[in-house]
């Protein structure tokens, strides 16, 4: 097992529980060690983390998209799609076995979302973004990678820009250059916006111009590998 999973079985000792139910993607993928840039809507996965055993429970979809990155040691199970569509999307069928055949006392829950899977089931604060919190050179050279590809956009836009250009088609260019320096998706929707629109803190690009002189905000973000980065600037067009 990885020195994440290693944590988690710390974790459990300390708090005397017998499993960590996980239920997000973001905290699975970590967990799992998987630097991938899925679509998180579409990935609905969790993790069963007791003190010797894991198991990923997925529908088939989710499961077809993260079987081969997975990691060694654990136990896949693939959900039964009627339990899963009448439970709501959800995997009380699958949880409920693991807990009889586990013989599990005590099942920490990082969300809500599983609390009526067994009288069993208690809240626990999750510990899983304080071991992220602490980045291994690893991470950190991620996190760099992808914040010099923002640079490399941003180096280009002064060619994008010009007098009459549209707020949609320069975001849509920066998009396009984002993917084309090696962005894998967007971390947020880009956002441009001209003039007063400028001072909004959410703005929305529409097919307002450029006129000379006008303000130029940009704020693009992106995911390489996994990891997030961001990068805002203001613009002062035509003003020398």
């Amino acid at each position: 097992m990885n020195k994440r999973i290693e944590n988690i079985i710390e974790y459990l000792q300390e708090k005397n529980i017998s499993c960590l139910l996980v239920d997000t993607p973001f905290d699975v993928l970590y967990l799992l060690h998987i630097n991938q840039s899925f679509n998180y809507i579409e990935l609905n996965i969790i993790l069963l983390i007791t003190k010797n055993k894991v198991f990923l429970v997925a529908n088939p979809l989710s499961l077809a998209l993260i079987q081969e990155f997975l990691p060694g040691g654990i136990e896949t199970i693939e959900a039964e799609t009627t339990a899963y569509v009448e439970n709501h999307s959800r995997y009380l069928k699958e949880i409920r076995e693991i807990i009889k055949k586990e013989s599990l006392n005590s099942i920490g829950l990082t969300s809500v979302q599983y609390i009526d899977a067994s009288e069993m089931c208690i809240r626990v604060e999750n510990p899983i973004p304080y071991f992220a919190g602490i980045k291994t050179e690893e991470e950190i050279d991620l996190v760099r990678n992808s914040a010099a590809i923002l640079k490399k956009v941003y180096a280009k836009i002064n060619d994008m820009i010009y007098d009459g250009c549209g707020e949609i088609e320069l975001r849509n260019l920066i998009d396009i250059e984002l993917h084309n320096q090696g962005i894998e998706k967007r971390a947020f929707p880009t956002k441009v916006a001209f003039g007063k629109k400028t001072a909004t803190i959410f703005p929305v690009s529409t097919m307002e111009k450029l006129k000379k002189n006008d303000i130029i905000l940009i704020d693009m973000g992106g995911m390489y590998k996994g990891y997030l980065t961001e990068m805002a600037r203001t613009i002062f067009h035509g003003v020398y």
